[in-house]
């Protein structure tokens, strides 16, 4: 079959700007400076043992959407109730994945006579479901609370609600909202908060996240987390209260219309919760205190713009997509994980190395990057 004409055109285009993506070859051997798996959870063998012996007497599969039936829910609900409880909320909603969930919640909450303030830098799932919802919406400038307030008092109100929805800590810049007074300006002018932590889970508030790290949880309507970062295993929940959960329940098309969680994701969920319990908390401390003294070192690279990490996300502007592609393969060929980043992902002029802080890379591994990164610089 011939590829439609429109659809040849865009990729052509794509092309033509040198932003033509591809899959990424196997790297074996290759130290991890891309991954998102933060705490080494993934490749944990005491979670990995655990989760093959849950697994021993639960279906492979989930069967049917929830409503309909799923044939391990039992095991889905223990893991709701331990996400809900690791995030200091009520309750929880299980999805296969963070962009999923952003969606049905987002979906499920905001109707076409609302108006959503969304911050510049947010997510593509936040964006794609904004758009999916009808609401108007206003984007805010990035991390600006005194702009966001502004718009809060101008912006003409709905006949509907009003919400806020940002980041945390953000995916690409690796920084952190100004989470108190974003709050603060949406309470003044009765506008509902959503946050996604997708970025913060695991490694900040005791692994609940910056919202609850500053003490915001019961100001904040939702929270959206993800299970295939910090935790090691894969998918999305929302943490809120019994009362959302239930609206989701019956509102969120994509929860309502979609097969319910692998047992092996609840499972893996509920037992990443539990091994934080006993090295996440020292874990997530050695990789906060890594990423601050390698960014110190990066930051004296010549031709380089690092930006602070808040979090474990290390970002390194190179400027020009070719010039981060080059850097990109230069450090692959020393054996080193890493990915170029270029528009449209990150904004025009701002292509970058963004590389992640992980546990289990140890300082000399770092040292090693850095004396081939200034080499290439």
């Amino acid at each position: 079959m011939t590829l439609p004409a429109s659809a040849a055109r865009r990729l052509e285009a794509r092309r033509d700007a040198g932003l033509l993506r591809a899959l990424p070859e196997p790297r074996p051997g290759a130290l991890d400076l891309i991954s998102n798996d933060f705490l080494g959870f993934a490749e944990d063998a005491v979670l990995r043992d655990r989760l093959a012996d849950a697994m021993r007497t639960l279906p492979v599969g989930a069967t049917a959407s929830r409503l309909v039936r799923n044939a391990a829910d039992e095991a889905v609900n223990a893991a709701e109730l331990a996400l809900a409880g690791f995030c200091g909320r009520e309750a929880g909603l299980l999805y296969p994945s963070g962009f999923q969930a952003n969606a049905g919640l987002l979906t499920a909450l905001l109707q076409p006579d609302d108006l959503v303030f969304s911050d510049a830098l947010n997510h593509a799932s936040i964006i794609d479901a904004l758009r999916l919802s009808g609401a108007r919406r206003v984007v805010y400038p990035h991390g600006d609370a005194a702009a966001l307030a502004r718009l809060l008092e101008t912006t003409p109100a709905p006949t509907g609600e009003r919400y806020v929805v940002s980041e945390s800590v953000f995916g690409m810049d690796g920084d952190l909202a100004p989470l108190a007074q974003i709050v603060g300006a949406a309470e003044a002018h009765g506008a509902h908060v959503i946050v996604d932590e997708a970025h913060a889970t695991g490694l900040l508030g005791r692994g609940a996240g910056a919202v609850a790290a500053v003490g915001l949880s019961h100001r904040v309507l939702a929270t959206v987390h993800t299970g295939g970062k910090a935790l090691g295993v894969a998918g999305g929940f929302v943490a809120c209260d019994a009362d959302l959960r239930a609206a989701l329940v019956n509102l969120s098309r994509p929860f309502v219309y979609s097969t319910g969680v692998m047992p092996a994701l609840a499972v893996g969920l509920r037992l990443a919760v539990e091994r934080w319990a006993e090295v996440g908390a020292e874990r997530a401390q050695a990789v906060l205190e890594t990423a601050r003294a390698q960014f110190s070192v990066a930051a004296e690279i010549p031709g380089l713009h690092a930006l602070p990490p808040d979090a474990a996300i290390l970002p390194l502007l190179c400027g020009t997509p070719e010039r981060a592609m080059t850097l990109a393969a230069g450090l692959c060929e020393a054996g080193f994980d890493v990915r170029g980043y270029r528009p449209p992902t990150v904004p025009e002029g701002t292509s970058r190395l963004r590389l992640t802080v992980r546990f289990g890379v140890t300082p000399a591994d770092w040292s090693r990057l850095w004396d081939v990164l200034r080499r290439l610089a």
